[in-house]
This record gives structure tokens, C-alpha cells and sequence, in this order.
């Protein structure tokens, strides 16, 4: 099913032994398929330590966004259709998901 879809990822980060620190990253991508404009909306108090790629078929980095906002516009005009790849890079962990532009 296509559409919006949002993911949650969660992470510890580990400071001493007695202080361990859960942050969760709540990412919701949409439209999906998408004709012109990617929308990103991205909660997390991380933001400046997290990127995003877009990656085509053949595994080629096509775009890249390392300065984030609570809320992102991707123009994919530039992007031929066809079907490609989000990677999500984080402090710890990362997510891909699949996007379909027409």
C-alpha cells in the first residue's frame, strides 16, 4: 500500500555505566508515490546528527541532505520515475525505505 507512512526507530546511547539515555527518531515520508515535492518530517532532538540520501537502482547517491529541519521538501523533479531508495542515517542506526516517483 502506498501513501504516507511513518517509522520509529529507537536507540541508546550509552554515556557511563549508570547512565544510559533512550532517544527515539519518529520520521513520517510522504506522498509515496510522489510526483514533485518529498515531504520529510523528521522529530527527534538529534537533528543535526542525522542525513538523509536518496539512492537510485543502480545504488548511486542522486541527492543528499545533511542540514535538517523538524520539516523537510525534497523537489524530485530532477529524478527520472522510477523506483528509489531513502536511507536514513543516525547517530547508531540506519533505515531505508522504498519510494516510488512518478
Amino acid at each position: 500500500m502506498w501513501g504516507a507512512f511513518t517509522c520509529i526507530v529507537g536507540y541508546s546511547i550509552t554515556t557511563n555505566l549508570n547512565d544510559i539515555e533512550l532517544k527515539k527518531i519518529n520520521i513520517t515520508i510522504f506522498p509515496n508515490p510522489v510526483n514533485d515535492i518529498l515531504h520529510i518530517n523528521y522529530n527527534s532532538n538529534k537533528i543535526g546528527d542525522t542525513k538523509f540520501e536518496i539512492i537510485n537502482s543502480s545504488g548511486e547517491t542522486v541527492f543528499k541532505l545533511d542540514n535538517l529541519n523538524k520539516r523537510n521538501e525534497i523537489d524530485v523533479n530532477f529524478l527520472p520515475n522510477g523506483i528509489y531508495y531513502l536511507r536514513v542515517i543516525g547517530i547508531v542506526e540506519q533505515k531505508k525505505f522504498t519510494i516510488l516517483k512518478l
